[in-house]
């Protein structure tokens, strides 16, 4: 009975038995969707509207933020509609097209990460030689998109609709995949394409980690200068360096208090808190200097931690071959799925890393869902 079950079984049961093994995934899917959506959506508001922070950093932060919202949008759905219809799914158009979009989506953020990194790095470790101006940066985004749609346009061809047979169940399904068939010249076409791909990744993850590691080395020295600086500093000198002038006043009004008119004083103590403000900027630590550069950092972090095992879930195994979705245990298939979605969790994380940065940011976020905070 049960024999005779699995050999007439149609599509439509066998697409039913692997979406349910896939459950646990659609619900992270659907986390993704939802806190990297409302998440991204923040940030573009806040930064654009709401804070008023230097256009140098703003920039980035808002391009970033806008292909982040993207990114969890669009990439998250198309792995829930391919979790939900593994084996069932129809349109070679709408696949193609979604193939080739998600990935461009994908790549643009990545390479913009990239000229974040190469910005700060000329910021931090080239301070006094040429920066990169406003245009400079727009047009590096452009350059960073139009690359990626030519780098993928290969796509189109290599992906659509595949057939997918389960010889134990005698069925044939359909999936929105990679194609694989036996025209010969088109599976070297599809493995050179390939192992440029994967290179071209590597060498962008790779030039991160570098570009952030001399980053990081030039801020570790600076810290590491000014605490040689203190300690070396004689006692006579630092007492005088604690008075009230370190502390972030200014001792200029207390001898005008006795002579000078009531608007005199004030006006005297209205200089006195601008000259503090001052002072207190000047103070600032290496660390509270670099604190966009140290958040810029972590999102890159974050970006190639997730990125890597995706990529090398790619490298090892097609999850839209025959062998995968007939052979492998829930387990297993579930495992390779989830390596291979993991880099959406670095979109999603972004929001979160600004707030752990900047407390000004924290702020806005609570006014924006807090009534009871003060504005």
């Amino acid at each position: 009975m049960n024999e005779t079950l699995i050999l007439t079984g149609d599509v439509l049961q066998w697409n039913s038995e692997l979406s349910k093994s896939l459950i646990a995934l659609d619900v992270i899917l659907c986390l993704y969707i939802v806190l990297g959506v409302v998440g991204n959506a923040v940030v573009v508001f806040i930064y654009g509207f709401r804070l008023k922070i230097g256009m140098d950093d703003r920039f980035f932060i808002l391009v970033l933020g806008i292909m982040d919202t993207i990114v969890c949008c669009a990439n998250p759905a198309f792995a829930l509609w391919r979790n939900l219809l593994p084996v069932n799914s129809s349109g070679n158009i709408i696949c193609k097209v979604t193939w080739f979009c998600t990935r461009t989506i994908s790549t643009t953020s990545g390479l913009l990460i990239l000229i974040i990194a190469l910005q700060r790095f000329l910021k931090v470790c080239r301070p006094f030689g040429r920066q990169m101006t406003s245009v400079w940066k727009r047009v590096l985004v452009a350059c960073a998109a139009a690359m990626s749609c030519l780098m993928h346009t290969p796509l189109i061809i290599f992906y659509g609709e595949i057939t997918l047979h389960n010889p134990r169940r005698n069925v044939t399904g359909k999936r929105c995949g990679l194609i694989d068939n036996q025209d010969e010249a088109l599976t070297r076409a599809q493995m050179s394409y390939f192992y440029f791909m994967f290179a071209s990744a590597g060498l962008v993850l790779l030039s991160i980690v570098i570009l952030y590691s001399l980053i990081g080395q030039r801020i570790y020295e600076k810290v590491r200068r000014k605490r040689e600086r203190k300690s070396s500093m004689p006692s006579s000198l630092s007492s005088q360096y604690s008075t009230p002038e370190e502390n972030g006043t200014v001792d200029i009004v207390t001898d005008a208090l006795v002579t000078s008119p009531d608007s005199h004083v004030a006006s005297l103590k209205t200089h006195n808190r601008k000259v503090s403000s001052k002072k207190k900027k000047t103070r600032r630590s290496p660390l509270e200097k670099h604190r966009y550069t140290l958040m810029f950092m972590l999102i890159a972090a974050v970006c190639v931690a997730t990125y890597v095992p995706s990529l090398t879930a790619n490298i090892i195994q097609n999850i839209d071959s025959e062998e995968f979705w007939t052979e492998y245990t829930n387990g297993k298939r579930s495992l390779y799925i989830i390596l291979f979605q993991l880099y959406i969790l670095n979109h999603v994380a972004n929001p979160f890393i600004y707030g752990l940065f900047d407390g000004t940011f924290r702020l806005e976020v609570r006014k924006l869902f807090c009534k009871g905070v003060n504005k």
